[in-house]
């Protein structure tokens, strides 16, 4: 069904071209159009012989028909122009053809004397383009006479070496920098191992003045219990207290003592709590 198909589209096709041969720009861009769309329905190896028996052209004529159809898109300009001439029109590049059809009286020109005008057109413009080339060269050769000195190559010598030295500097300072990086966590991780050493050397000393506090504390209630055992036991005047409490000088040089006693103790009370040094509660022989 589909071959059927196909073999009715490339019919139409044909009697479609050979009635638009020989007639209006619009007729040979759309022979164009037709053309392109018939190759691409053809089987491979087809092209040549369909365009010989079926449509009576030959391939360069067919590709001029194709070129137009995807080249000369606004068809009001090229209206009024024979097929020869729309054909030589294909030798002006396509972004020049409008403004060249503009500048020139194409119409009133035999197609003879448009391909002559293309020509001299094609020919000035090399001749331009020659004169820029040599304009060009001319110039350098100006510049280099003026500028280049007779110790270039010494110089170029010098600029040479310098740019390696300042490769070799960037490698050098890419690599001090790594260094750099290095040494900065290591002197973070100094920093660290020192205030922790610190740290603990802090503690030690704490622990330290902590330890010969209570160090001597302990020797203190050593000597204090010593001391009153040895020299204030009140057995050891109870005698003497019993046989004069009734004088009253004894009585106050008792309370003196007792009161510098009891200063002491409230003294000493001030500087500790119950949540830090446990207090020694000490009985006292009567």
């Amino acid at each position: 069904m589909d071959n059927e198909i196909q073999i009715s589209n490339i019919q139409q096709i044909e009697m479609e071209i050979i009635l638009l041969k020989n007639q209006t720009a619009q007729n040979i861009i759309e022979i164009g159009k037709r053309l392109n769309e018939a190759k691409e329905l053809l089987p491979h190896g087809e092209w040549g012989k369909w365009l010989e028996e079926k449509v009576e052209f030959s391939q360069r004529n067919a590709n001029n028909f194709m070129r137009v159809a995807k080249e000369f898109s606004n068809s009001q300009t090229y209206s009024n122009l024979t097929q020869s001439k729309i054909f030589a029109l294909l030798d002006v590049p396509q972004e020049e053809r409008e403004e060249f059809i503009e500048t020139n009286s194409v119409e009133d020109m035999t197609t003879r004397e448009l391909r002559q005008a293309i020509k001299e057109k094609r020919e000035l413009e090399k001749q331009v383009e020659k004169l820029t080339n040599q304009k060009t060269k001319v110039i350098e050769k100006i510049i280099e006479k003026e500028i280049i000195p007779d110790d270039y190559e010494r110089l170029k010598r010098e600029a040479i070496n310098k740019q390696y030295a300042i490769e070799k500097l960037e490698m050098e300072k890419g690599l001090l920098e790594k260094k750099v990086d290095l040494n900065q966590r290591e002197a973070n991780e100094y920093n660290q191992l020192k205030n922790q050493i610190k740290t603990l050397s802090q503690e030690k000393s704490n622990l330290s003045r902590q330890i010969n506090a209570a160090t001597e504390l302990s020797g203190l209630v050593v000597e204090v219990r010593h001391y009153f055992n040895k020299n204030f036991a009140p057995v050891k005047y109870s005698r003497a207290i019993t046989e004069a409490s009734k004088d009253e000088t004894v009585r106050k040089n008792l309370e003196e003592i007792l009161d510098i006693f009891q200063d002491w103790i409230n003294e000493m009370t001030q500087y500790i709590t119950d949540d830090e040094i446990e207090v020694i509660e000490v009985e006292v022989i009567d």
